[in-house]
């Protein structure tokens, strides 16, 4: 026993130094491993940020191509209202007028980005994003967006509209605004321009016919303030697609 404190007496500061570079290299270690943990996260968490403007960018595109074709539904709504409704109608373009008959009832789901959230979601990477008002800014966004009123304003399109339109126009007319439209590069623009043809005769028998029928007059009207809604909500989710997108790039400055 006596040895041993004697050489533990001696040696004791080479045993201290050894602890200490041992606990310092531990501790070093330690702090390597926790910095480079820390720069993937950082790097991971800028990726993530970088992919969800590029996604909001994408958003912003198909809502302000989809506002541009359902106002132009919505002002061609109101014109074929008020020449079914009228006393005495005045129709100055036929062309256009038959073509409206159609082209009202056409309908675009605009497509929602959200494969970078829902990946950020379902690969428990949600905490990457340090900051969780931006967090809850994203997740608000993809939460509130009116995928119903979507589905239901295609669907009462299709279901309440289109069948009185299409009943409306003779088959060769429709099969000419369909043949015309496939060679006109798909997403430009609703109406296009087809012109077409029908004798007086034609004409007088379709616009008789949809004069005379509530049924039409009523699909038209009901298209109408459909349109006007799909346009409000439209209008409203690329605001929140817009604010996020500034919110996030001040964001992606921090990062």
């Amino acid at each position: 026993m006596k040895r041993i404190l004697s050489i533990l007496k001696e040696k004791w500061p080479e045993y201290i130094l050894e602890i200490l570079v041992i606990t310092i290299g531990i501790l070093g270690a330690y702090a390597l491993n926790s910095w480079n943990d820390q720069n993937k996260a950082k790097a991971l968490e800028k990726e993530y940020v970088i992919r969800l403007i590029e996604d909001l960018g994408k958003d912003t595109s198909n809502f302000n191509l989809e506002l541009k074709n359902t106002q132009i539904r919505f002002e061609e709504s109101q014109v074929l209202y008020e020449i079914i409704t009228a006393e005495n109608p005045i129709i100055r373009d036929t062309a256009n007028f038959l073509l409206s008959i159609q082209t009202i009832g056409r309908t675009n789901r605009p497509v929602i980005h959200r494969d970078t959230f829902e990946d950020l979601i379902s690969t428990g990477n949600a905490s990457i994003i340090r900051d969780k008002t931006i967090f809850n800014a994203t997740s608000s966004y993809y939460g509130n967006i009116a995928e119903e009123w979507f589905d239901e304003y295609i669907d009462r399109m299709w279901k309440g509209y289109l069948p009185k339109g299409i009943d409306a126009l003779p088959l060769a007319s429709l099969l000419q605004v369909l043949t015309e439209e496939m060679d006109i590069t798909y997403g430009i623009r609703e109406i296009v321009p087809v012109k077409l043809k029908v004798s007086d005769s034609e004409f007088k028998v379709i616009l008789d016919k949809i004069r005379n029928s509530k049924e039409f007059e009523f699909e038209t009207k009901n298209i109408t303030r459909s349109h006007l809604l799909h346009i409000s909500f439209l209008q409203r989710t690329k605001v929140d697609a817009e604010k996020l997108t500034k919110d996030l790039s001040d964001y992606l400055k921090t990062l």
